[in-house]
């Protein structure tokens, strides 16, 4: 058996960007930071930052645009969608998109988690 899943818990990076496709369907684009601290090679620990994109789809895309801001801290499940294309330059070009499946967002007060039980969707 194989799984293919990512899971990622960070901050929102600017406010989703929702968009309606020429088919009709809707898709909410998002950027989210982690953050992570190593031991640089003189010893001392630095913050290092990994910007993670993602796209919800469907009710779950606008719920996400309605209820979503930048700095919102937000727990995301889905699967890894790797693209790659040549630029008009003719570079190959690549890239990772989490496709999701899956998100929770915890309110800024921090006293107040939304659930999965609690989505429209």
């Amino acid at each position: 058996m194989n799984i293919h899943r990512a899971t990622i818990g960070g901050r929102l990076g600017f406010d989703p960007k929702l968009k309606t496709l020429d088919s009709g369907k809707v898709v909410c684009n998002l950027s989210v930071a982690t953050n992570e601290s190593r031991k640089a090679a003189n010893g001392d620990y630095e913050k290092v930052v990994t910007w993670h994109s993602a796209d919800v789809w469907g009710k779950s895309a606008e719920w996400v645009s309605n209820s979503l801001h930048k700095g919102d801290f937000v727990f995301i499940e889905g699967k890894n969608d790797y693209k790659t294309w040549t630029d008009d330059k003719g570079n190959k070009r690549s890239s990772v998109n989490i496709k999701v499946t899956n998100i929770q967002a915890v309110q800024k007060d921090r006293e107040n988690t939304i659930t999965a039980s609690d989505l429209p969707f």
